[in-house]
């Protein structure tokens, strides 16, 4: 799920809906990138804290969630490492690495792909982050 102004209050609705579909392992979450046209549906900082208290509250229910509660800080106050070459993007032919934000200048400075921020502190060797990935993959994967 993307998280933007317009759906930041379906964020347990989504969580649910994994928890009781037999057919879904988990949910991941991301933060909306404001490319040039959709700067509007950003989140605030305070949004992202609140919506992380609400993921956070999900996964300690049980709810499956996809993504590192301890990349979390990183991701609200946007203080992740990027570019990270750990992830490829592909699509129609063309590949990107980090996210195909990428190309656009000043986008790295607002990304809200969850993963990015993930990959970016496990592969600079936050061992935190490490750890949290290698329990979050093995229960999901």
């Amino acid at each position: 799920m993307d998280i933007n102004k317009l759906n930041k209050d379906n964020i347990f609705n989504v969580g649910n809906l994994a928890y009781h579909e037999k057919n879904i392992k988990a949910v991941s979450f991301n933060f909306h990138t404001p490319y040039p046209d959709t700067k509007s549906l950003a989140l605030t900082k305070n949004e992202k804290y609140e919506c992380c208290k609400k993921i956070e509250g999900m996964m300690a229910a049980g709810i499956p969630v996809f993504n590192l509660k301890s990349t979390f800080p990183y991701m609200i106050n946007n203080s992740f490492p990027r570019p990270t070459y750990q992830c490829e993007v592909i699509q129609e032919g063309k590949t990107w690495f980090c996210g195909r934000c990428i190309d656009i200048k000043g986008m790295c400075d607002n990304c809200g792909f969850m993963f990015v921020c993930e990959y970016a502190l496990a592969f600079s060797g936050n061992v935190r982050v490490l750890l949290d990935m290698l329990f979050t993959y093995i229960k999901y994967i």
